[in-house]
Parts: C-alpha cells; structure tokens; sequence
C-alpha cells in the first residue's frame, strides 16, 4: 500500500499519520478510488464519510466507535457498491487475539457456574464512549456463546490508551484474561495493516474476518 486517505484530525489520526510516514505511505489530500480511507473521526460524521467513500469507490477502515445505530445503512451501503469496509472497534492485534481467546473461554467455562465472568474496561479520560466498542463486542460474543449478559464496568480517568479485563471468579480461586495497550502506535500499525488487507476485496466486514482470514 503506497497511499492512504485519513478521515479525522484526534490524537489517534496523528499516531496515523505518524506511522504511515514511517512505512513510506503517502497520507492523501483528496479521497481517491481504490485508495484505502482510515476513519477515525466523529460518530457524527461516519455516514456522510463512509457514502462519500462508496461514491468515490475507496475502501474504508472504520476505528471509529459509538455509531452502531447506524451500522445497518452503512453495512448494506458497501455491500450493494461493491466497495469494501472492515470495522474495527480496536485496532490492536493484540485485542483481536484476545477476543478469540476470551470466546474459547466462554464455551470451556460455559458449563462451569462456579466461575462467574466480569468484563472491565479502562481508557483515558477523553474517551467519550462507554463501553468501549471492544468490550461490546466481547459482550456480544459472550451473549451468542452463553445466552447471557455479560457484566461490563467501564472507567475512564487519566492517560491510559487502554485496558480490558476479563476476570472469571469462582469462590476458591480466579482466572485473569488481559489486554494492556502502551501506546496508540499499536492501534496505528494494525490500522495500516487492515487497511492494506481491504485493497481488492468487496462487501462489508468485521474483525472476525479480518481475524480468520489472516491465521
């Protein structure tokens, strides 16, 4: 991938852009067709930019979160273009194997009352959403496995990028599963890498795909 087109101008765009100037990516002025778009602007923005980039044929990474209400025109707005789009509520590859890790074990402990899972979600303090997109997704994929809901306890205080916890309890003894990101250059990487995983495909898709089709 030789260009890219970023939608946003937060914190998290410029961890972008500094990036992609480290792998020789071209950031554009001007959205292009067939040149992969990075969103990580406003919620409030993300259906006007994500049409935009199916008029202009660019396929889309969504990072943005909080615009789920939405998701169905979006969704079949790339499906019936053409065009592709990934949203990925995080970045992080490290979070992509950690969601798959926690689903494989939601069915080994499905079974198991004795070990009462609780989801905890910590970031900075100017994130605006809460839960996060990541831990509504473990949520759901929980609800799917389960049937149940899974408990989610969201803060946000100081500088953290972010942290997710699952802590299954039992009365004699707990498992801790965790995700701690550093920094957002590992949000930056993997949205460059999704990015680049876009170019010639169509149709809309998650970070199950993305996941499945890369391991």
């Amino acid at each position: 991938m030789k260009k890219v087109y970023l939608f946003g101008r937060g914190k998290m765009a410029a961890s972008v852009m500094d990036e992609a100037k480290k792998q020789s990516i071209s950031v554009e002025k001007t959205l292009e067709k067939n040149v992969p778009a990075i969103h990580f602007g406003k919620k409030d923005t993300l259906v006007h930019d994500a049409l935009l980039c199916v008029k202009k044929g660019a396929p889309l990474l969504i990072g943005t979160t909080g615009w789920e209400k939405e998701a169905p025109c979006i969704k079949t707005a790339f499906e019936n273009s053409g065009v592709a789009a990934l949203y990925a509520p995080n970045c992080s590859l490290g979070v992509s194997y950690f969601m798959h890790i926690a689903k494989l074990a939601f069915s080994l402990l499905e079974k198991d009352s004795t070990f009462l899972p609780t989801l905890y979600d910590h970031h900075h303090e100017q994130k605006v959403d809460a839960p996060s997109g990541t831990a509504k997704k473990i949520a759901q994929d929980y609800k799917q496995i389960t049937g149940q809901t899974l408990p989610i306890f969201s803060s946000r205080a100081g500088f953290h990028p972010g942290t997710h916890q699952i802590v299954f309890d039992s009365p004699y003894e707990t498992l801790f599963l965790r995700h701690e990101s550093r920094n957002r250059n590992v949000y930056a990487q993997g949205a460059l890498l999704m990015a680049k995983w876009l170019e010639g495909k169509q149709g809309f898709f998650t970070m199950d795909d993305f996941f499945t089709r890369n391991t």
